[in-house]
């Protein structure tokens, strides 16, 4: 056979199989990645981030060897929009998603359907009803375990009713079967969620009996969730440790948003956009980190979540995504959005509560607009943390008040309005309830 055939043959055999080659090359050096949401987690009840009270040990030694973001914020309030969002790097105005019960749509690209394209397994365990898999949730999932276990009178969760969610003991005991079964050569994507600090706040008995007794009532019970919460989150950074790749792991915990724990007269989510309800843990860790054990004060997003991911394995960022790659420098001027779903005019908890709401976080100021309830505030979330003194009512005479906070009011206002134009609101039909779902969100305290 004359060479220079030989030659061709031999090249187009190789152009054959390199796919077939990469692929079995990203199989060996691609790390697994674990991304962990707990559900109303809010950050300042983490010792991991200050919090005096050891509820987060484990999320402490994360933080240790990896980096934890002191000013992440959830897009919104509320449990599914603000899972889309993560999931999408996605606005939930964007996605016309913005309250329980309401579906991603088929082609909004996710996290796991495009680890899914680039050779990885996907598996999801979740343990509550906003996010199982009939609400889109499992778009580019090989395995999605939404399957809940009632509750025994031990662990002091709901036991006779119907399953509307389940004790993160029962998501890690999946978890670990599902890592035990599997012989699967693949990179894996694992999502775990967790919903213990969800109220009624009902650790585990054992748990509850011997928890520290420096706060009180529902404060007290809401800790010994989040401790409980996190001793779940060591049992699955060890599950996945016992599955270790030569490439490692990609570690993120964070949360959909967090709590009311009567600040505000609320003890609750998804009414407000107050820093209670939206600042949320964040810390990640991945292979190779130099410095590790960083502290970041710079502003993110939980849509930053999958762009930054991606852009760790090496790839491009997808046009689809709307966050940023948050491992370099965040500019401190960086707008941070966030919207609640519009009710109808009710009351809810006898208080009213009614239209839209939005809000921006921007170079330590907080704007918040909601038209039909208390109209526009200013807070300095430097000097007022807990968001006590509204500037865009106070008295000019009062320190920080109109004189000083009128030019911040009205430039936050605008860059709001610039945002909504921006990311128009996405109207979809949304297939209606039935009386048990409705019937499931009221149980877990949600509203229509």
């Amino acid at each position: 056979m004359p060479a220079r055939i030989l030659v061709t043959i031999l090249i187009a055999a190789f152009v054959a199989l390199f796919p077939a080659c990469t692929k079995r090359a990203a199989e060996k050096t691609a790390p697994n990645i674990l991304l962990v949401t707990i559900d109303t987690l809010r950050v300042d009840r983490c010792s991991a981030f200050g919090y005096e009270v050891p509820t987060t040990p484990v999320m402490e030694k994360l933080a240790a060897t990896g980096v934890k973001f002191t000013k992440a914020y959830a897009p919104t309030s509320t449990t599914a929009p603000s899972h889309a969002a993560l999931l999408t790097s996605k606005h939930p105005r964007s996605l016309g998603v913005l309250k329980n019960g309401e579906a991603l749509a088929a082609e909004d690209l996710t996290l796991a359907e495009y680890l899914y394209a680039e050779g990885y397994r996907t598996a999801a365990f979740v343990s509550s009803l906003p996010v199982k898999a009939r609400y889109g949730f499992g778009q580019g999932f090989d395995h999605y375990d939404d399957s809940f276990i009632l509750a025994t009178a031990s662990m002091g969760r709901r036991k006779g009713r119907i399953a509307h969610d389940r004790i993160g003991a029962a998501t890690v005991d999946a978890l670990e079967d599902y890592l035990d079964a599997s012989q699967d050569s693949r990179p894996l994507f694992v999502w775990l969620h967790l919903v213990d600090p969800h109220a009624p706040y009902r650790a585990p008995v054992p748990l509850r009996a011997r928890w520290p007794r420096g706060t009180r009532g529902a404060l007290r019970r809401y800790d010994a969730e989040v401790h409980y919460a996190d001793s779940q989150l060591g049992r699955a950074l060890d599950a996945m440790s016992a599955i270790e790749r030569e490439a490692g792991t990609i570690v993120v915990v964070t949360s959909d948003h967090g709590e009311g724990l009567g600040d505000h007269g609320w003890v609750s989510h998804g009414i407000n956009l107050y820093e209670e309800a939206v600042r949320v843990p964040l810390v990640m860790r991945w292979p190779h980190m130099d410095p590790s054990g960083v502290q970041r004060d710079d502003p993110v997003t939980l849509i930053d979540i999958a762009p930054t991911i991606v852009s760790l394995l090496g790839k491009e960022i997808p046009a689809d995504f709307d966050g940023l790659d948050v491992r370099g420098e965040v500019s401190a001027e960086r707008p941070i959005f966030m919207q609640r779903r519009e009710f109808r005019s009710k009351k809810v908890r006898k208080r009213r509560v009614a239209g839209s709401m939005y809000a921006v976080v921007r170079a330590g100021r907080k704007y918040i607009n909601a038209p039909q309830e208390n109209g526009e505030e200013l807070y300095d979330l430097t000097a007022d943390p807990g968001e006590l003194n509204n500037l865009a009512t106070s008295s000019p005479g009062s320190p920080g008040g109109v004189a000083a906070g009128l030019y911040a009011k009205e430039l936050l206002a605008a860059i709001v309005e610039q945002w909504r134009e921006r990311f128009a609101l996405r109207q979809r039909e949304h297939a209606p309830l039935s009386k048990a779902e409705l019937k499931a969100l009221r149980a877990l305290g949600y509203v229509d």
